[in-house]
């Protein structure tokens, strides 16, 4: 499935010169792509002020990746069987000079769009790597580190080598890098796809389906693909108390992904009720606010040596 975003502009209320038209209807486009309601918009004099927004978000972005602006917060992952500790999963943050902490939601989609996301998402790996040898250094036990990467960076050219590269150059055992893509895979070239997940394997990186459930799950390419979890989208567990539904998807979830012998992860459990039930449908970990917030690389620490462990 291919996304498309329209803009419209009109003869003669939006003007009678053509490169003008042109440029509402480009003005109207770049409002669609990130309205969560609509796909194609009018051009609106409204529209200009939200242009002129995005353009600066977009200076103010290539700046905090020069100025080491962004921040990773680490959320802990946890095995449901032992109440222990299995990994973490890096959490992209942009602490923004003016506007404070910025969550990726607001700034990953533009991040893709200008092609900023390869700098991005590059950093987060570097990041990890770094961090994964302070915790080391400090006495913590080796960590699952899971990082989250954009669908298009995955199929880039040397993508693979880059991430081999940058674990050789910071001394980490691929074992603990986990990378994590959503179902937007399945649009892309499934060939390509499955040699690149393979070259990973091969390298001792693990890679999960992220989100699973959320877009347009093809079971075909889930059998085909050698994903090593699979996470199911936190929408079915808000729902799972209280929506008969929504419960019999979470259990087929789990059962299905026991069949294909991968161990399936709960995201967003923020109640007890909700684990009780996940823990009665035998998911094998769970990570969300009930267990802890997304937690600075320091705070982590306090909150592992509190904590059982168990290693990869």
């Amino acid at each position: 499935m291919v996304d498309v975003s329209i803009g419209i502009s009109v003869y003669p209320r939006d003007g009678s010169d053509g490169m003008l038209l042109l440029k509402k209807a480009d003005t109207a486009m770049y409002n669609a792509k990130t309205s969560s309601v609509s796909k194609f918009l009018f051009y609106e004099d409204s529209m200009e002020g939200n242009l002129r927004e995005r353009d600066t978000l977009e200076e103010d972005m290539r700046y905090a990746i020069e100025n080491n602006q962004f921040v990773l917060h680490y959320q802990p992952i946890i095995d449901l069987g032992t109440n222990k500790i299995t990994g973490v999963e890096a959490l992209i943050r942009w602490n923004h000079l003016i506007f404070g902490m910025i969550y990726p939601d607001k700034f990953i989609p533009l991040a893709e769009e200008t092609g900023l996301i390869s700098d991005i998402d590059k950093w987060v790996i570097k990041t990890v790597i770094e961090q994964n040898n302070l915790w080391s250094e400090s006495g913590l036990p080796l960590l699952n580190i899971s990082v989250n990467v954009t669908c298009n960076q995955f199929q880039q050219d040397g993508f693979v080598d880059n991430v081999i590269h940058m674990l050789s150059n910071g001394q980490m055992d691929p074992v603990f890098l986990e990378i994590e893509i959503t179902e937007c895979i399945v649009n892309q070239n499934i060939e390509k796809t499955m040699n690149i997940l393979n070259q990973l394997s091969s390298a001792g990186i693990k890679v999960s389906l992220d989100e699973f459930g959320a877009g347009y799950s093809s079971l075909i390419y889930l059998k085909r693909l050698p994903f090593n979890k699979i996470k199911m989208d936190r929408s079915f567990i808000m729902d799972i108390t209280h929506n008969q539904d929504a419960l019999i998807i979470v259990k087929t979830i789990i059962d299905m992904a026991h069949n294909l012998r991968k161990p399936i992860i709960a995201e967003g459990v923020e109640t007890q009720e909700q684990l009780d039930l996940l823990k009665s449908l035998n998911c094998d970990e769970a990570q969300g606010f009930l267990f802890s917030n997304p937690l600075s690389a320091e705070d982590l620490m306090t909150f592992v040596k509190g904590k059982e462990f168990i290693g990869v």
